[in-house]
């Protein structure tokens, strides 16, 4: 007779001896922690006795046909395993998260600059303090510019909206930036919030390396860590390469899934750092959509004149 369930819950959390981003985090972020949605899951979870493992991290699933068993392991500030900390505990559910990934298909499509930051999800576009990008007319907000939430994407999307009535000429630069004063106060203060998150959570390089050889990196098409592996030694130099020889990345999910595990072991056989790969050049559609609804036939809309 199997154990009742056991939930493992691995949080996203630096070892307790590494000091806060900022002296009195809480007080940085105004005591407003209701709408980082942490306290609510914390509370449930305490409420029913799930215990809580900081700094480890779940580093297999063991099962045949479903999940068994999760191999949890300590690990350090790198987030690399920590030796003889390595334990199994009978599971029947794993739920992993690592944060969010931003939607750049239509930013890398019209060329504009991105750089790599791992704690805004990946990829992002350069942009001003207008949120222009580096392509002429295309401006940013909202997780396309990186993961912030909502409240930070509708204060973006209302200081792009500023600037593009100003370069349409429908408002005075002087009027702009009335507008835009209270909206950028406000800013301020939601990625100030931002930054303490995200240093506090953000993912160590440790966690890619954990894929061993059988490990599935790219879940749509089945391809295994040791598929990728022969492929970059067979001569593959990106991830572009290695899509067209094992398929990986061309999925339902286009990538968004497996895109910086594949980036990851890109950068590590080349030897340099993930963000000086290039990742892949996404191609309209944007979203997966069934041939059907393109090939539909639809009556013309009258013209407006």
């Amino acid at each position: 007779m199997r154990p009742g369930p056991v939930w493992c819950w691995s949080r996203r959390r630096r070892p307790p001896r590494r000091p806060a981003p900022w002296p009195g985090s809480r007080l940085a972020t105004g005591g407003d922690l209701t709408g980082l949605r942490g306290g609510a899951d914390r509370a449930y979870l305490r409420r029913h006795r799930v215990p809580f493992l900081r700094s480890h991290l779940i580093a297999r699933a063991v099962g045949d046909e479903e999940v068994a068993q999760a191999v949890v392991v300590g690990v350090e500030r790198d987030w690399r395993p920590r030796p003889g900390t390595e334990r199994t505990v009978d599971v029947d559910l794993v739920c992993l998260a690592y944060g969010l990934v931003p939607s750049t298909e239509l930013t890398l499509l019209r060329g504009a600059r991105h750089v790599d930051d791992d704690t805004r999800g990946g990829r992002v576009p350069v942009y001003d303090a207008w949120m222009r990008t580096t392509a002429a007319g295309l401006l940013v907000a909202g997780d396309c510019a990186g993961i912030g939430g909502g409240r930070q994407a509708l204060a973006e999307g209302r200081l792009a909206g500023t600037a593009s009535a100003m370069d349409v000429g429908r408002v005075t630069r002087d009027e702009a930036e009335r507008l835009a004063a209270p909206v950028r106060r406000h800013l301020r203060r939601l990625r100030r919030r931002r930054r303490i998150l995200d240093e506090v959570y953000r993912a160590g390089p440790g966690l890619y390396e954990l894929a061993e050889p059988d490990t599935i990196v790219c879940r749509c098409e089945a391809i295994s860590a040791r598929r990728v592996i022969a492929c970059l030694e067979e001569g593959a130099g990106d991830v572009s390469s290695v899509k067209a020889a094992t398929r990986a990345g061309m999925g339902l999910c286009q990538a968004r899934s497996c895109a910086r595990q594949l980036l990851a072991l890109v950068a590590r056989h080349l030897g340099t750092p993930m963000g000086e790969v290039p990742g892949f050049t996404p191609r309209p559609p944007v979203r997966p959509v069934p041939l059907g609804a393109i090939a539909e036939e639809r009556p013309e809309r009258p013209r407006v004149r």
